[in-house]
């Protein structure tokens, strides 16, 4: 589960690395968060990835 607040902190995070040149990476997400993810297009503005291991590698 996620609220609105907690959508807003990842969005806000992300677009402070952005602008900072950093990167995230959003990993093992549930499948009822990935719906929320999809419901909200935040599959469009976020990287997610299946494992910890797909995240650690991207972020490489």
């Amino acid at each position: 589960y996620i609220d609105s607040t907690g959508l807003g902190a990842l969005v806000a995070l992300n677009r402070e690395l952005k602008e900072k040149k950093g990167k995230m990476v959003v990993t093992a997400v549930p499948p009822s968060l990935l719906k929320v993810f999809e419901i909200t297009k935040l599959t469009d503005i976020l990287t997610i990835k299946d494992t910890d291991d797909d995240g650690f590698a991207y972020l490489d």
